[in-house]
C-alpha cells in the first residue's frame, strides 16, 4: 500500500468517500499548463529531469486548503525540491514568447507554490474535520524518494511520459 493509500483508508474509515485524486499515484505538482501541442514542451523537460538525481522526500505535515476543502500531506522543503520547481517553470518561460504557455493557476507561481500531495478534496467543513481527525489518530510521517517527473495529459490519471532522475 503506498503512502497516500494508507491515509485514504483512514479517511474512508471516517465515512468520507470523496477522495478526489484516488486514480493518481502520489505526486507533488510542479506546474500545470494548457497547451495545444505537447511535443514542443516535452523536449524542455528532458534536461530538467536529467539534471536531478533521486532525492529523499519527507511528508512531515498534514495540511488543508480550507477554501477548497482539501486535505494534503506536505513535504519538508528541500533545496532540491525548491530548485526543481524553479527549473521546471524556467524551462517553459525560456521558450520563445509565441510558444510560452501560461500557468493554469497563480498557486503554482514560484513565490506562491505550496508543495503538497492531495489526500481529499471538495470536502465540507465537517468532512475536513473528520478527515483530519482520522489522519491524526494514525499519524506517521512518510519517508519517500522522488525518482522522476511525470508528464500528464489531464484528465488521464496515468503519466503520458515519465522522466527518471
Amino acid at each position: 500500500m503506498n503512502c497516500t493509500q494508507t491515509y485514504w483508508s483512514h479517511i474512508i474509515d471516517a465515512g468520507i468517500t470523496e477522495l478526489g485524486l484516488t486514480g493518481y499515484r502520489p505526486h507533488i505538482t510542479l506546474a500545470v499548463y494548457n497547451v495545444k501541442d505537447i511535443s514542443a514542451y516535452e523536449t524542455h523537460l528532458i534536461p530538467v529531469a536529467s539534471a536531478v538525481a533521486p532525492f529523499p522526500v519527507l511528508l512531515e505535515s498534514l495540511g488543508l486548503f480550507p477554501e477548497q476543502g482539501v486535505i494534503f500531506l506536505a513535504p519538508r522543503m528541500s533545496h532540491t525540491l525548491f530548485s526543481l520547481h524553479r527549473a521546471t517553470l524556467q524551462a517553459f518561460t525560456s521558450m520563445n514568447e509565441a510558444n510560452t504557455p501560461s500557468l493554469m493557476s497563480d498557486w503554482l507561481l514560484p513565490d506562491r507554490w505550496t508543495p503538497h500531495a492531495t489526500l481529499a478534496r471538495q470536502l465540507t467543513s465537517t468532512q475536513v474535520l473528520q478527515g483530519l481527525a482520522a489522519c491524526l489518530q494514525q499519524w506517521v510521517p512518510i519517508h519517500g524518494q522522488a525518482t522522476g517527473m511525470g508528464l500528464r495529459l489531464f484528465p488521464e490519471p496515468t503519466d503520458y511520459r515519465y522522466y527518471a532522475f
